[in-house]
């Protein structure tokens, strides 16, 4: 067996995974974008001390580079588009449709050279290649991470309440993840509330696959020894911006009383930077806002925190919870979140958009700071041990085998 595994451009799941397939024997070729490689690197690292430029360079994976097709054109036209949100979240998604396409027609045609038997690619980055792909016979797997493009906005604007309809997606982005999904042969998400969200959408569940991410071993490896924590420590880490469930947060802090301390970590969305109530919560005392921190930043914040709070209303399945319960952390999130988090297992999950219930959950964590240590160290042992890179890869593996078989039998059927 022999994948092509497309990434697409940023960090994403599917490049931890290559690697994986890679020391298996069974990865074809890891497609990306921009990527620290050759003339990219050499030049990234003349400006390694600018944070995006460090971050474009911890993309690197130990992969042989042999095995790596990157397409630098598509970087660039996708951070145009960020660079354009600013002004228009409609000019970037755009902008970032024709970095799709691009990357789609160079698939297109890796896919008639390779002619790998699994194609499993990064769901808005398939277009035009899906229909190359089922042309010459080879099965796809759309890696979807996210709920179903037609419920995303409605989710946010309801937080997190699914409407009793399908909307037709507007946005340029969702309208080509919905292109993808409809059009791939299988599903892989990253959750039952992925899962979920997909077949409300109208999507056949025979065609889904859930597969839970887990934890890199680049994170893992930044995350110290875990000591002794504050007990009345507290993180929120994730983007400043109100499908994160920010603003439910933002309530549910203004209703505490008594010792805590609460950091903020993450970028705010442009949508947000001017926003009242925003501003007066990082005018509180006891909120710490660090802004957006690197991946080691990140993890010694992780192993400092007693508590995580991410009441989110609509996930795939955050990861950053699983790098936060890796470091000890007691979880307070949301079903919408997608996560492996079950109530008084993990942490506590509340509802979505629910104050009241997120200032209970926030406020019996902070008065048993026994439970909470002891739910940390679990999880931390939990993750170690069950949601690692590897562990990821071997489901995924296991997914390809039962499209290969189930293709196998229909044709021995027929």
């Amino acid at each position: 067996m022999k994948v092509l595994v497309s990434n697409g451009s940023y960090r994403f799941h599917l490049a931890p995974l290559a690697v994986e397939l890679s020391r298996m024997g069974i990865l074809e070729e890891l497609l990306v974008a921009g990527w620290p490689l050759g003339w990219q690197k050499a030049l990234a690292s003349y400006f390694s001390v600018n944070a995006g430029v460090a971050r474009f360079l911890d993309r690197e994976e130990n992969i042989d580079s042999k095995l790596i097709y990157s397409l630098p054109l598509v970087e660039a036209i996708l951070k145009s588009g960020d660079f354009c949100r600013r002004y228009s979240q409609k000019i970037q998604q755009n902008l970032h449709v024709v970095g799709y396409q691009e990357f789609a027609s160079t698939a297109s045609k890796r896919l008639k050279k390779l002619r790998p038997d699994i194609y499993h690619y990064r769901c808005a980055y398939g277009l035009q290649s899906v229909a190359v792909a089922r042309g010459l016979g080879i099965p796809t797997l759309c890696d979807h991470s996210i709920a179903h493009p037609a419920h995303i906005n409605f989710l946010v604007e309801n937080q997190g309440i699914f409407p009793a309809f399908v909307p037709m997606p507007t946005m340029p982005l969702d309208q080509a993840m919905s292109e993808d999904i409809r059009n791939a042969d299988f599903l892989l998400v990253n959750s039952d509330f992925v899962r979920r969200s997909c077949i409300l959408a109208g999507i056949p569940q025979e065609r889904i696959f859930v597969v839970y991410w887990g934890v890199d071993e680049k994170f893992f490896s930044l995350i110290p020894q875990l000591a002794a924590k504050n007990p009345h420590s507290m993180l929120y880490a994730g983007g400043i911006e109100a499908r994160k469930g920010i603003y439910t947060l933002i309530s549910s802090i203004g209703n505490l009383r008594g010792t805590y301390h609460l950091n903020v970590a993450g970028g705010i969305a442009p949508e947000a930077k001017n926003n009242a109530a925003l501003m007066d919560f990082f005018a509180n005392s006891k909120v710490n806002y660090l802004g957006g921190l690197s991946r080691s930043g990140l993890a010694q914040l992780m192993a400092n925190s007693s508590i995580f709070v991410f009441p989110s209303y609509c996930e795939g399945s955050a990861r950053v919870i699983f790098e936060a319960m890796s470091a000890g952390c007691f979880i307070i999130t949301t079903p919408n979140s997608g996560s492996i988090v079950k109530h008084g297992e993990h942490g506590y999950l509340v509802p979505p958009g629910d104050v009241i219930a997120l200032t209970a959950a926030i406020e019996d964590a902070l008065a048993n700071p026994e439970m909470v240590a002891k739910i940390g160290k679990r999880n931390s042992e939990l993750v170690r041990t069950q949601y690692r890179q590897k562990d990821y890869a071997l489901k995924v593996t296991n997914v390809y085998d039962t499209i290969l078989d189930n293709i196998q039998n229909q044709g021995v059927s027929t």
